[in-house]
């Protein structure tokens, strides 16, 4: 039994042995071409992979990158309203209702101001140094209040991460990578009530508001301020 195994094996020694060198070639070049097909399969896939996590990352750069612009050019905006807010109702000087106080101050800065149309003025600043803020203030600006045209100040305020001109343009050094953030506040104009028979060059017992006349010549002793909803309002009662 041992020996016929052992000539069995010697047998397909033998075989194997007597196959032309043509056919173990081809079996040598067939199993290296798979192996390359594998590896190049392999690679493609991993190349593959690469490229989407690399594009995936740098979406993520740009979205955080704009994320932070749009922040700094809103903070931008932010300034230039709460300046504008400070120098018309928050020192009571009205800067913006007598137009006398040029330039203001805001943010250790010089600004001076223009008014391009009656009952309008503008300027801008630069809270940072790459960052600019363009504002407006319209001191007449109406809004319709129970069929009733109320006089209001609107401040809008627009920030770029930009640099400003300063050449009176107010349009900023914009890049296609410029971003813009706008803020605006309304809120009603101090409304001035006058006695019969007063008042200035709106004539008798009008409601005055910014360039609307109804501003009365000289203060007075019966003139008080008081603070109602919608925001402070003057009121010249008689006795």
């Amino acid at each position: 039994m041992t020996q016929q195994m052992v000539k069995s094996k010697n047998n397909k020694v033998g075989v194997q042995d007597s196959l032309p060198t043509s056919c173990k070639l081809l079996a040598i070049s067939s199993s290296g071409g798979f192996v390359a097909l594998f590896t190049v399969l392999i690679a493609g896939i991993i190349l593959t992979m690469a490229i989407g996590i690399a594009n995936v990352t740098y979406k993520e750069l740009v979205l955080s990158s704009e994320a932070r612009d749009a922040n700094i050019a809103f903070f931008a905006a932010d300034t230039g309203a709460e300046c504008a807010l400070y120098w018309d109702i928050g020192n009571n000087t009205n800067v913006f209702y007598t137009g006398q106080l040029n330039p203001i101050y805001c943010n250790d800065q010089t600004i001076s101001f223009s008014t391009p149309s009656l009952d309008m003025y503008m300027f801008e600043f630069a809270p940072t140094l790459d960052t600019c803020a363009v504002v407006s203030v319209n001191k007449n600006f109406p809004i319709d209040v129970n069929g009733v045209s109320v006089s209001h100040t609107r401040i809008t305020s627009r920030g770029f991460t930009a640099q400003c001109t300063g050449d009176g343009s107010f349009q900023p050094v914009l890049s296609p990578k410029s971003i813009e953030r706008s803020v605006r506040a309304t809120y009603p104009n101090p409304v001035i009530v006058l006695p019969p028979g007063g008042g200035g060059p709106g004539g008798s017992g009008s409601l005055g508001g910014p360039g609307g006349g109804g501003v009365p010549s000289g203060g007075g002793s019966g003139d008080t301020v008081v603070d109602l909803p919608g925001g402070p309002q003057i009121q010249s009662l008689t006795p």
